[in-house]
């Protein structure tokens, strides 16, 4: 076992505690934990085994006061049986010297492992903090805060008197004007604008959402901005909103800042593992299968629900061949999109896999149409959109009833009763447990039943 081409044994400490390492500043802790001034010598683990055991071995060294001890098995206290320490000349080290070296090393992996602990949670405290009772406009520091699932919540309200307010992340070692979110809700024109700001020229707005403005003259409102991997995702008052993709680094932000006219309660920033943090399961329906004949359409009662999206439906069970789903509702008079999935769980991050994903997109343009899409998402990315073969079926004002019917290797759609699309599976259907839908359209009544 040769240590050529590594330049510093007390390097390879690192990729032993590489997970924890990355949550924390890495040049703090090269400097902390990493400097290999005190070492003195290395000792190499030669390992005894068969052939058949030699593709288990891979090397973990670990630093101490004055050695580093390499140990292929990954086990501090084996060297005794079947292995021996030899230094760099070749020469073996006697068996009770290795023993001591075992003790020593093994007591500053435990002292490392601690102060490294320590250091992560320091950085964690810095990035987890609360503010309550903030003067506006308000500016607060978050250097080398930001990463993924990092949750910033603000609780606040709005005057009667408000045109407008605005949440800004501002950028590392830049005046005001660079900003690489900037949250705008507008009450003369009821929506909020997301954009972003470099050497003070604006980017394009983005105004598009799920739903109309949530937030209301003379309300109170909570607002989560959370960072996932590529975009900024917003809830108010608990339910999702809308998205911003990334334009800046989040590395980059150093600064929150919040801009009048709106009324600041509480600040709070968690890292979380999940968006949304919970979901609340008294507020989610269960739809229990149903039995459906298909001359008497009539012997079952419609499942009515709340009528503005988003909706999470939860499936009591799992889908097989011959299941049928029945969505009924309207859309609105002047629609952007709305979207309906078929997916495999209920959280919006981490990203779960869509096996069915069905959308709109409304065109008022001249010549222009209104198109609809089908697609799946699954581990992480988008597959091929396949576009129906026949005209949009969706008009804004009118009613719907889209029926999704389970058969060997597709789904069979139909809109009013007439064919749709035929979607091939891209993933196991029995995984399918929630009915997701967005968007805007209001839901009348949803059924999950068997054809018989």
């Amino acid at each position: 076992m040769s240590l050529m081409g590594k330049c510093c044994p007390c390097y390879h400490p690192r990729s032993k505690y590489e997970t924890l390492a990355r949550q924390t500043a890495e040049a703090e802790l090269s400097s902390q934990f990493y400097c290999c001034q005190h070492t003195k010598s290395t000792l190499i683990s030669n390992t005894k085994t068969s052939d058949s055991d030699l593709q288990d071995n891979q090397e973990n060294i670990v630093p101490t006061n004055s050695t580093t001890l390499c140990d292929c098995n990954n086990k501090m206290d084996d060297l005794d049986v079947g292995e021996e320490a030899i230094d760099l000349e070749g020469n073996v080290v006697p068996s009770d010297d290795t023993l001591a070296m075992i003790e020593d090393t093994v007591n500053f992996m435990n002292t490392e492992k601690t102060e490294l602990c320590k250091v992560w949670s320091e950085q964690k405290i810095r990035k987890e903090w609360t503010e309550q009772n903030m003067t506006i406009p308000f500016n607060k520091t978050l250097k080398d805060c930001f990463e993924t699932g990092l949750s910033i919540t603000i609780q606040g309200h709005v005057p009667n008197y408000s045109r407008s307010f605005a949440v800004n992340f501002i950028i590392s070692g830049h005046d005001d004007d660079d900003i690489a979110l900037h949250f705008n809700p507008r009450f003369d024109v009821n929506y909020c604008v997301r954009n972003s700001c470099r050497d003070a020229v604006w980017g394009e707005e983005e105004k598009a959402a799920h739903l109309c403005n949530p937030f209301k003259l003379g309300e109170n409102f909570v607002l989560e901005i959370f960072c996932a991997p590529k975009e900024f995702m917003f809830a108010v008052n608990g339910t999702h909103f809308c998205n911003f993709t990334y334009r800046y680094p989040l590395y980059t932000i150093s600064r929150l800042q919040i801009l009048p006219e709106v009324e600041i309660f509480k600040v709070q920033t968690k890292l979380l593992h999940q968006y949304p943090a919970t979901v609340q399961e008294d507020l989610v329906p269960e739809l229990k299968i149903q039995q459906l004949y298909q001359h008497n359409a009539l012997a079952y009662e419609k499942f009515h629900v709340k009528k503005v999206p988003p909706l999470l439906f939860l499936l009591s069970n799992k889908l097989t061949v011959g299941n049928m789903i029945e969505i009924c509702g309207r859309v609105k008079l002047l629609p952007h999109t709305f979207f309906i999935n078929l997916q495999h769980g209920k959280l919006l991050w981490p990203h779960p896999n869509i096996s069915f994903h069905t959308s709109v997109r409304f065109k008022y343009k001249a010549e222009s149409v209104h198109k609809v899409i089908c697609n799946s998402y699954k581990n992480d990315v988008w597959g091929t959109e396949e576009i129906p073969p026949v005209e949009c079926p969706y008009d804004p004002g009118r009613t719907f009833s889209m029926r999704i019917l389970l058969k060997e290797d597709h789904f069979n759609v139909s809109i009013d009763e007439e064919k749709f699309i035929n979607y091939k599976y891209r993933d196991d259907y029995a995984l399918i447990n929630t009915i997701y839908i967005s968007g805007d359209v209001s839901i009348q009544s949803i059924q999950f039943f068997v054809v018989k």
